[in-house]
């Protein structure tokens, strides 16, 4: 079964390790939106949708939601949802951890909750992809609102666009919004 390898959000001290340790060692080595977008918890409790998988094309594309972009205001803030495209590509595994009896819903539930992620954990495998391909490789497992649901990928490219960019443009950039983007 794919897990955490170094992440437990449930471990104090495991998740010390991971984002004091684990996350700076990592830090400018992999692609901007694998850092941006999954090495904080940008999309936590956000719907997972919409995913796609092109084996023909090496490609899996997923929608998930941000909800956690904050309007701040005199008085406090409310928040606000955004959702994102992501797409993998020279996908070399994906693994579903999903009740097969359930699949033919995978795609369309609404109850399906990204809670968090870790990349590049899968080091192990990741080297073993490498040596044999010449090619950079990574990893990311997430962690969904249901212990027995995960989806755990290990791709050669990732681009994340939200599916509104101009609304998230002026978002990103006023200062009346905290995204919580991790910093290049």
């Amino acid at each position: 079964m794919i897990a955490f390898k170094v992440r437990n959000p449930d471990d104090i001290s495991a998740e010390k390790r991971y984002k004091e340790e684990h996350l700076p060692r990592l830090r400018g080595n992999v692609i901007p939106d694998l850092w941006r977008y999954f090495s904080s918890d940008f999309f936590h409790d956000g719907c997972i949708n919409n995913i796609k998988i092109d084996p023909s094309r090496g490609r899996v594309i997923m929608e998930i939601e941000c909800p956690n972009i904050e309007h701040v205001t005199p008085g406090g803030g409310d928040f606000i949802s955004m959702v994102f495209r992501c797409e993998f590509d020279r996908v070399f595994n994906l693994f579903v951890g999903y009740p097969i009896s359930e699949l033919n819903g995978f795609s369309d539930r609404s109850d399906f909750k990204y809670r968090y992620a870790e990349i590049n954990g899968e080091s192990e495998i990741i080297e073993k992809i490498r040596s044999k391909t010449g090619d950079e490789f990574f990893s990311i497992v997430i962690e969904t609102s249901s212990t027995e649901e995960y989806i755990a990928l290990i791709f050669g490219e990732l681009r994340v666009e939200a599916l509104e960019p101009g609304a998230f443009a002026l978002i990103r950039y006023n200062s009346e919004f905290k995204v919580p983007l991790a910093l290049e």
